[in-house]
């Protein structure tokens, strides 16, 4: 899958689409890149998912007892 910029989901998908799963509270995705934690959130787009995805590093995860004290911020999107 592609990776998209917010102006290329929003082009895919619509603004609607694109503020709700930016709102919706990220979850584990159950990847982890050597030190960096994976989380995503999704919603329909259509026939297919608009899923936006965080990365974190471990260290700042294990040191939150509430993932809502982590600073989010969407690193890219994905259609599927």
């Amino acid at each position: 899958m592609q990776t998209l910029t917010r102006k290329q989901a929003i082009d895919l998908c619509g603004i609607e689409a694109v503020d709700r799963v930016d709102s919706e509270g990220p979850d584990f995705s159950h990847r982890e890149i050597d030190d960096t934690v994976e989380f995503t959130a999704s919603v329909s787009c259509g026939d297919e998912t608009l899923t936006a995805y965080y990365y974190q590093d471990r260290r700042d995860v294990d040191a939150v007892e509430n993932l809502d004290e982590l600073s989010w911020t969407v690193m890219h999107y994905t259609v599927g």
